[in-house]
């Protein structure tokens, strides 16, 4: 992974910074502003306090009522607010995916969950993450790779980040995937095995992901537009999040 924006929890294994990215127009997304995570309902211990240390003050879990219910949430900590805004209402169902197709499949998958959050979750959460209230916000759902992924995938795309760099940043969670199920099997020696196979996490389901929003929306604009992340939104989003890329230091 890369461990340069990954911070390291010893039971929560796809939290990372967002800061870095380079934009299109020369300008890099800050550092320190904006995370994406899987499950904080599993922050004990020392991992609270290296979590309080990050300066997070939104914690944004895009979990379903039941998840949060039955997981719990992320931990009290001084100064933090809590936003559940729901992104997918139904949970999906298993199914096989044929070899090979699972980028197809994970595609299909982000567009629903996208199309279903156009009527106001995404607006919501891009509303929140613009808002310029002091410290950083971390997005989060289970795994930090679906939900998750798709809403790094609309806000790096609205911050003109280039596709394939969002798409290697979403390809990150396969490696905190494996990292997971290493973690619940010693936690859990009679926990099933997972049944997938292959790339949990191929580069191509998010590419795939944006050209369809693109397709159908006109634009990753146009589509936080529709979900109610309008102009003003996505000026904040911009001003808050993007800075000027500091120069490489002289050899």
């Amino acid at each position: 992974m890369d461990t340069g924006r990954c911070v390291t929890f010893s039971a929560v294994f796809n939290f990372r910074d967002l800061g870095g990215y380079e934009a299109a127009d020369g300008r890099s997304v800050r550092s320190g502003l904006v995370y994406r995570a899987d499950g904080l309902h599993r922050l004990t211990g020392a991992d609270v306090d290296r979590f309080a240390g990050l300066r997070v003050r939104r914690v944004i879990d895009l979990r379903r009522a039941d998840e949060v219910g039955t997981y719990g949430r992320v931990p009290e900590v001084p100064g933090l607010t809590y936003h559940n805004v729901c992104l997918q209402t139904t949970a999906w169902t298993a199914t096989d995916v044929r070899p090979g197709a699972m980028a197809e499949y994970l595609a299909a998958r982000y567009g629903e969950i996208a199309d279903e959050a156009v009527g106001g979750a995404m607006g919501t959460v891009l509303r929140l993450i613009a808002d310029d209230t002091p410290g950083g916000t971390v997005f989060h759902c289970m795994a930090g790779k679906d939900r998750t992924g798709v809403v790094a995938a609309v806000l790096l795309a609205l911050l003109d980040v280039p596709d394939e760099t969002i798409a290697a940043d979403y390809a990150l969670s396969q490696a905190a995937e494996e990292q997971y199920f290493a973690w619940r099997a010693s936690q859990r020696p009679d926990a099933p095995a997972p049944t997938g196979t292959g790339d949990a996490a191929p580069a191509e389901a998010i590419l795939t992901f944006l050209a369809g929003l693109r397709t159908r929306y006109g634009s990753v604009a146009g589509y936080a537009e529709r979900a109610g992340a309008d102009r003003a939104v996505r000026a904040a989003l911009r001003a808050r999040l993007l800075v000027d890329t500091e120069p490489a230091a002289a050899d």
